[in-house]
């Protein structure tokens, strides 16, 4: 009788605190992950987002990028800032700079012949349009090769042909970055590869791109989906030349609609960095979001137009581009031994990177709702069908009680 007891109590805990589990997993929420591996996101997606701490500013969204800024571009305004003055690699964002100061200081009809030293600066497998020795190109067909296909033995090419050599134009870039207002960035080379000494952040690339948009030939080069280099002495093909921003570019899962064009990074060390620029409701905004793991570049990006175009921010608030922010002290990180020696990292597609989620939307890692409220009435229906069963248990023992005592007398 004794066992009996103690057997029936151990599984009415059993259902209380399979019942109290239900409850749980039916009201506190799970964390968002990746959709598609099931894993947590970056500890940077928790980070704060420093403009939601404006007065009666609107809640910007959660990106998975360490860093990233919004910047009305007619107001010059800073709609959405996280860790916007942190030293990052930009990887080829860089030949945003590179080809700015190209069109500054050159004539699109100029001519660009590649020496072996331009050619040596980058190995095989790096982002390239396959540039000959002594083969000459123009000034403005290496624009959209820089632009567009991300060719890295272009820009060296460009930066002998305008300053006399690689250093001397990696000079011409830190000047000019100083004379925009960048606190926090140094260049090492035309093209973004690794290199220890080459950094910059969200902000100090947003004045580079605000200072680049103003232009406008480079507003026209960078808004070009596709360019045509006819074939030269050297190389008898015509090269096609096609811009690797997806969100411009309508048969891609990615396509946004008023996007204009920008320019797209990805090494190992620097991950997946991205400049864009977006026009709707006469409102143009630019977007600068920087090391993110894969194709979430885009749906970042995507997260804060749809932000800053649709959000109705206060007057007087927002801090300005062009204000000066507080030097960082926080450090690069260090780019792997791998990743600094081989410059096949540089290619600025984000195909290149390594296989990441492809969602195109964050989602979470909860169970559907459905699923533990089920559980929870699966239990509930169990305890009350193990109490039923136990009183007419009861009331049949003690009905064979009474037969025994009423046989007896």
């Amino acid at each position: 009788m004794k066992t009996k007891f103690l057997r029936r109590m151990h599984i009415r805990k059993f259902l209380c605190s399979a019942l109290a589990l239900g409850l749980a997993a039916a009201i506190v929420p799970a964390r968002p992950v990746y959709a598609a591996d099931g894993t947590e996101p970056p500890a940077a997606y928790y980070e704060a987002v420093q403009t939601d701490s404006l007065a009666d500013w609107p809640q910007g969204p959660a990106i998975y990028a360490e860093s990233g800024i919004l910047v009305d571009l007619d107001t010059q305004e800073i709609l959405y800032s996280k860790n916007i003055d942190k030293q990052l690699y930009p990887a080829s964002i860089t030949k945003i700079m590179t080809t700015l100061i190209a069109i500054e200081s050159s004539s699109p009809e100029d001519p660009v012949t590649f020496s072996q030293t331009a050619l040596d600066s980058i190995e095989w497998d790096s982002s390239n349009i396959g540039c000959r020795l002594n083969e000459t190109l123009t000034m403005e067909q290496c624009w959209y090769a820089m632009m567009l296909n991300s060719a890295n033995e272009v820009c060296c090419g460009v930066a002998e042909q305008i300053a006399g050599s690689i250093d001397a134009f990696v000079d011409l870039m830190n000047q000019k970055a100083a004379e925009l207002g960048c606190t926090n960035t140094h260049f090492a080379n035309p093209n973004g590869l690794p290199d220890e000494n080459h950094y910059t952040t969200a902000h100090d690339m947003a004045l580079i791109a605000n200072a680049a948009y103003e232009n406008e030939t480079f507003r026209q080069v960078f808004t070009t989906r596709q360019y045509e280099i006819p074939p030269t002495s050297q190389y008898t093909e015509t090269r096609y030349l096609y811009n690797h921003h997806k969100m411009m570019q309508p048969d891609t899962e990615y396509y946004y609609e008023g996007c204009l064009g920008g320019k797209t990074g990805y090494t190992e060390a620097a991950l997946n960095t991205l400049v864009t620029f977006a026009s709707r409701s006469e409102k143009t905004l630019l977007c600068v979001t920087m090391r993110t793991q894969g194709r979430q570049v885009y749906t970042d990006t995507a997260s804060l137009f749809d932000y800053g175009f649709s959000q109705t921010f206060p007057d007087g608030e927002a801090a300005l581009l062009n204000g000066t922010p507080t030097p960082t002290e926080t450090p690069v990180p260090e780019p792997s031994a791998d990743a600094a020696d081989r410059s096949s990292d540089g290619d600025s597609d984000i195909d290149s990177a390594p296989a990441d989620p492809e969602t195109a939307e964050q989602k979470t890692a909860s169970l559907p709702v459905w699923i533990p409220l089920t559980a929870v009435f699966v239990i509930a229906l169990g305890l009350l069908l193990f109490r039923i069963c136990s009183g007419i248990r009861r009331r049949k023992k003690k009905r064979r009680r009474r037969r025994r005592k009423s046989g007896r007398t």
